[in-house]
């Protein structure tokens, strides 16, 4: 009985943890959160709703409380997306374009008539 009480004793106590074989990539986000994940319900006939961006970017606005009831095809965050940041000079770029388009066609052209061309040799 004693050897019993004793190796429960052994066997019960918690393992000290190992120490990392490497050190743990630390975390990039340090006022943000990676948006993946599970929107739990808390009814018991609710259905657990598995939550993900088509696209990666930064949180700009979130929509919802916690706590609110969310329904489906609710949006409930806006992103600030690499893609938006990266397209904002290439959109200024083509609105310069189009000016200078603009311009360009309300300039006055020389009409040549098709019944006075010059021939070809």
């Amino acid at each position: 009985m004693l050897l019993a009480l004793v190796s429960a004793y052994v066997y019960a106590r918690p393992a000290k943890p190992q120490s990392p074989v490497f050190q743990p990539a630390s975390n990039p986000y340090a006022q943000g959160i990676f948006a993946n994940g599970i929107i739990e319900s808390y009814q018991a006939h609710g259905e657990n709703i598995n939550i993900y961006p088509d696209v990666s970017g930064t949180v700009r606005e979130i929509l919802v409380a916690e706590g609110e009831s969310v329904k489906q095809a609710r949006r409930c965050w806006r992103l600030t997306t690499p893609c938006n940041e990266r397209h904002r000079p290439a959109e200024g770029q083509a609105d310069a374009a189009g000016s200078l388009l603009q311009e360009l066609k309300a300039q006055p052209r020389k009409r040549i008539s098709r019944w006075h061309a010059p021939k070809s040799s």
